[in-house]
């Protein structure tokens, strides 16, 4: 019978152990690359009360023919008629007359500070922004039903509503509340050109005197950023911690060939790399978003961080600060032409210059967000006055509108504005 060598067994132990050990050191060093040592920083906001979230909630829940309201305001708004058909005046008539409670809330909650909810993760579900944008058509289908009713002054003052609560709406968010203020802005402002030449003197001044204070209201878009950062950091956080349990690791792989790539990267890269990444991303994204449009537009934009999880779930903002300024655009300009209209109402004409509108009818003609430190351009042309932006090129051009080649626009005679690398103006009554 032979005897086993010891110096096998020294060896097999000295081979456990070092596996061992480095297993050990191996999950070690895993655990502590992927615990979070570089956490945000930023605050949540605490909610106002009473919060008009809750107000526009109620508001949501009693909304009747909800169904009927998107198709009319789809129909509507396609079409080159700023008034109703006789059919529609009668839809609209019953739509306004079964929301008496919906539209109570409404006007409680434009008297309310507003703060969005602070929910976070990538699969959160937010149908309240879907609620909204029906409630800025329901706003305008009631403007729009005022009108054919000869109120001018509740049409305009139920336009004005849906733009109030557009720019509510990002208070507190993050991007996706931003752009949906802005669809529900563009809903009244819409609803207000329909009636903008029937609005009597009186009326047109205390609609641009209100559109002043509410555009004092809009929430810059670095602070939507900022908005967006905490979001997103927060719910980098959520998955992070999800990642953990070795069964959504399991899950992720099976889900799809695709995805499973992606969850085997994600647990593969460092916690910290992730975050750090992120935060660094927005921070400079924020702090860029604080100049000036032209300033913007004409200096180096950020760098997209190299981690493939961030190259993912970061969003590009570019088209997205695009539209916020074409909102705040709009939004002054149609106050200029409501105090344009209340002079030409009690004057029989149009002005020769802005001077005459200010502090006369508004407090100040407002700033163009598209130049710096300057205000709106209005001149005389060929086919009357025009009051312009300088637009997204932040160059003069005499009034010349910016024709984007868009078929659906171009057909009912405008110009929607979404390249910001054409040249042109912003010209009221083409591009917005």
């Amino acid at each position: 019978m032979s005897v086993p060598d010891p110096s096998i067994r020294t060896n097999r132990r000295i081979f456990y152990t070092r596996v061992a050990t480095f297993v050990g050191v191996f999950v070690l060093a895993w655990s502590f690359s992927h615990t979070l040592h570089r956490m945000p920083t930023m605050p949540t906001p605490r909610p106002p009360s009473p919060n008009a979230f809750d107000d526009y909630k109620r508001a949501s829940g009693a909304m009747k023919h909800v169904e009927e309201c998107d198709v009319l305001y789809t129909e509507w708004s396609r079409t080159t008629a700023p008034a109703l058909t006789v059919a529609q005046i009668a839809q609209a008539d019953r739509i306004v007359a079964a929301n008496s409670r919906a539209f109570g809330d409404i006007q409680r909650g434009l008297t309310h500070q507003y703060s969005a909810p602070q929910s976070y993760g990538f699969d959160i579900l937010t149908p309240y922004l879907a609620h909204y944008r029906m409630l800025s058509y329901l706003l305008a289908i009631k403007s729009s039903s005022l009108a054919a009713h000869g109120d001018s002054s509740g049409a305009i003052s139920a336009a004005i509503d849906a733009i109030q609560l557009g720019v509510q709406i990002p208070c507190g968010g993050n991007l996706m509340s931003g752009l949906v203020g802005y669809s529900c802005q563009q809903t009244g402002q819409r609803a207000a050109r329909s009636v903008l030449d029937r609005i009597p003197a009186p009326v047109a001044i205390a609609a641009a005197r209100r559109l002043a204070a509410i555009d004092c209201a809009q929430v810059h878009f670095a602070d939507i950023l900022a908005g967006e950062e905490r979001f997103g950091a927060r719910s980098i956080e959520k998955m992070l911690d999800q990642r953990r349990e070795p069964r959504e690791f399991v899950k992720a792989v099976r889900e799809s060939d695709e995805y499973g790539n992606y969850a085997l990267v994600m647990y593969l890269e460092p916690d910290d790399v992730i975050m750090g990444n992120y935060l660094d991303y927005m921070d400079l994204s924020v702090k860029h978003a604080r100049q000036s449009y032209k300033q913007w537009s004409h200096s180096p934009h950020v760098s997209l961080p190299r981690d493939p999880i961030n190259q993912v779930i970061v969003p590009q903002f570019d088209s997205a600060r695009l539209q916020f300024e074409r909102a705040t655009c709009n939004n002054r300009l149609l106050e200029i032409q409501l105090a344009l209209q209340s002079y030409r109402a009690s004057h029989g004409r149009y002005p020769a210059s802005l001077t005459a509108i200010s502090p006369a009818i508004i407090p100040a003609v407002p700033e163009d967000p598209f130049a710096d430190s300057s205000s709106f351009r209005y001149r005389g042309t060929a086919k009357g006055n025009a009051l312009y932006s300088v637009g997204p090129d932040g160059v003069d051009d005499r009034g010349k509108p910016i024709e984007q080649n868009d078929a659906q626009h171009k057909d009912r005679g405008r110009y929607a504005v979404t390249d910001p690398a054409l040249s042109g103006d912003y010209v009221a009554g083409i591009n917005y």
